[in-house]
């Protein structure tokens, strides 16, 4: 017997616990005084040289269970050797697995992985049971043992031949452990099948790039007879391949965002020159001068490219010298400024300091998303935001009505019978019923509904703190009983605060109270910028959505589910599915159009080749291993098995720890039974 972790012996050192234990002897707990020696003087208790062990079977458990504990992390297996092949031929299970993943992309490389799966099939015996399995992020059966068994065996290659042929490398990453936990449970089918063991093999056909996942391995439940065999395909070793991933645009300064962009090579290759050119992907015509950088012997550059503000919205950055390699460019799209028209309905100047809108323009200045420009009416389609802090006139209204029906936001305070009636009538509805009065105690908001998006941003318990907000003169509002505005918030005394109605395609806020200064300090607290900027950011469409991302997360886009796709160079076909990096425009109802550009998940253009040991490591059954050697010894005879794979297929320590959980019940018991036999004692009365 061996040990996969002997130093879990030292546990062994915890058997002098119960040892000691035991050999302590226990002073009499029960003393009896007789009236014949009370007077005489007490003697001092001699010590025996020899110390008895009490309850000895107790002990011998105890020693049991601490050792069986201790072997059960020290994981023992018992050594084997892997006989020769029999000179019989023997039914074998053989499971190729083909990589399909982004990193196969290269027409050589893909040519030579479907080669080398010709090759496994053509070296099949009759007898043979074999299944063909292609994955990348999603893991596909091709073909099942059951159809290569029903067919001829002069068939089968050309089965094998024209599923290849209609395989083609897709845009995802590499999921080598769902792969091979799915191919593990087509070899227990198979074996069900032929009512036996038969010895199978796994034949992984990929370039095994260091960016494949195989996480998952670490656990998978072995069947018997199995390994795993690895046929890399080669790819012609380039020390100056170099490849882009995208980190983001950068702080505008002033000049344009910049694109920033890590250039990774291959460490301990010679310093050289490396030029980036940004280019118009509308017409793959250069934008700007190129960008000189040196990328060092490290292998690793990050490089900032300026990106002038009249720049296209679509462009693309590659490397001069090989633009269409992969990893070798990257799709962007720009953040363009959002534009939003401001404007202040009110008959006070917005000098006036105790006017709201004095407020409202500082607190709109220097916004950069989105930018608050005037009002054009010549614009009704444009997204709105207005302000309504006094009585407007019917034309007025009129105007305001149309472009809420539009989209736009607006914005009542009803802080008079009058901006009631005229938010009843922007509102589309009638009999709301509004007073004012005098009020000895300024009013609080009692409730807020932090789920609505007027107030989501307030959540948080650490800004949900509205007492320090007072409304000296709010309006009493009454809405009839069919009505469609949501009240929003209360004040404390259970009367609407803030309502929202939906007209058309626009949204209309009203808040029941003015905002001077002399009204309530809202417009003078920290959370009234950010509450209007949220409202201002609705009004443009929601926050900016996401413009450069991998194909591996297209979900983070969260496309409307009616909108249309079209590609950038082709705006006349729609697309069904983002499967292929590129720059498209989506288009959805009551929306703006917008562009959103996919690359190559970053993970697939690593050259860098994943060690061999991982699988080792992860307690991979291995038949072969990544390192190929010029010349290799056959050894004879018995071969020795792997330490990981003996103890794997074995696991005795499960033995181990069912016996220790025997022995604690069995000592449990024990102790039980000595200590009712002790109870049962007759102890003499005291005279």
């Amino acid at each position: 017997m061996s040990l996969l972790s002997p130093f879990f012996l030292v546990g062994l050192a915890l058997l002098a616990g119960p040892i000691i234990a035991h050999l302590i002897r226990r002073a009499t707990k029960d003393r009896i005084e007789f009236s014949a020696i009370r007077f005489l003087k007490p003697s001092k208790p001699r010590l025996d040289r020899r110390s008895r062990v009490q309850h000895p079977l107790l002990l011998l458990l105890r020693c049991l269970i601490v050792a069986a504990l201790a072997l059960a992390f020290a994981r023992p297996y018992w050594t084997q050797t892997t006989p020769p092949a029999a000179t019989d031929i023997q039914p074998r299970i053989v499971i190729a697995l083909l990589d399909r993943s982004a990193s196969m992309q290269p027409a050589e490389r893909w040519a030579d992985a479907t080669t080398r799966v010709e090759a496994i099939v053509d070296a099949l015996e009759p007898s043979d049971l074999f299944s063909l399995i292609a994955f990348d992020a999603r893991t596909e059966i091709l073909l099942t043992g059951e159809h290569w068994q029903r067919a001829l065996p002069a068939e089968r290659p050309g089965i094998v031949s024209a599923l290849l042929s209609d395989q083609s490398p897709t845009w995802s990453t590499t999921h080598l452990d769902n792969a091979i936990a799915i191919a593990l449970e087509s070899v227990r089918e198979l074996n069900e099948s032929i009512g036996g063991s038969a010895s199978s093999e796994l034949i992984i056909v990929s370039d095994l790039t260091a960016s494949t996942r195989v996480a998952g391995l670490a656990g998978l439940d072995w069947p018997a007879n199995t390994e795993v065999k690895f046929d890399t395909v080669t790819t012609a070793a380039d020390p100056d391949q170099i490849t882009l991933q995208w980190l983001g645009w950068g702080t505008d300064l002033g000049a344009g965002a910049p694109a920033r962009v890590r250039l990774i090579g291959t460490a301990g290759a010679s310093p050289r020159s490396v030029s980036l050119q940004l280019v118009d992907a509308s017409n793959d015509t250069a934008w700007a001068p190129p960008v000189e950088t040196i990328m060092p012997s490290s292998g690793i550059q990050l490089v900032s490219i300026p990106v002038s503000g009249d720049a296209p919205a679509a462009l693309r950055i590659t490397l001069a010298d090989s633009p269409d390699s992969l990893g070798q460019s990257l799709n962007l799209v720009r953040h363009l400024d959002r534009e939003i028209q401001f404007k202040i309905w009110s008959d006070a100047p917005s000098s006036d300091l105790s006017s709201p809108g004095f407020y409202l323009e500082n607190a709109v200045t220097g916004w950069r998303d989105p930018a608050t420009i005037a009002d054009d009416p010549s614009q009704p389609e444009a997204p709105a935001l207005h302000v309504i802090t006094s009585p407007v006139s019917p034309a007025e209204i009129s105007t305001i009505n149309s472009r809420l029906e539009a989209g736009a936001f607006v914005i009542l305070l009803a802080n008079s019978p009058e901006l009631a009636v005229q938010a009843a009538t922007l509102a589309g509805e009638s009999n709301w019923r509004a007073t004012t009065a005098s009020r000895s105690n300024p009013l609080l908001f009692g409730e807020i509904d932090f789920g609505h998006p007027l107030f989501a941003s307030f959540a948080d318990p650490r800004f949900s703190d509205f007492t320090r907000i007072r409304f000296a003169s709010p309006t009493s509002l009454t809405l009839p009983n069919d009505t469609r505005t949501q009240v929003i918030a209360r004040f404390d005394n259970g009367e609407p605060a803030v309502l929202e109605t939906v007209v058309e395609r626009g949204r209309l806020i009203v808040w029941a109270t003015g905002w001077g200064p002399r009204e309530t300090p809202w417009v003078l607290s920290t959370k009234f910028v950010p509450w209007l900027q949220a409202v201002a950011v609705r009004a443009a469409g929601g926050t900016i959505p996401i413009a450069v991302t991998e194909l591996g997360d297209v979900s983070r886009l969260n496309l409307p589910a009616e909108s249309t796709v079209t590609a950038l160079r082709d705006p006349d076909t729609a697309i069904d599915q983002l499967t292929q990096p590129g720059i498209y425009q989506v288009v959805a109802p009551e929306t703006r159009a917008r562009l959103i550009a996919l690359n190559v998940p970053a993970s697939e253009t690593n050259p860098e080749p994943l060690a061999w040991d991982t699988f080792e490591a992860l307690g991979v059954p291995l038949g072969n291993t990544l390192a190929v050697a010029e010349s290799v010894d056959v050894p004879t005879g018995d071969l020795p098995e792997s330490a990981i794979v003996s103890e794997s297929r074995q696991r005795a320590w499960r033995w181990f720890v069912l016996l220790a959980i025997a022995l604690l019940l069995l000592e449990g018991l024990v102790a039980l039974l000595i200590n009712r036999r002790a109870a049962a004692v007759p102890v003499p009365a005291t005279p």
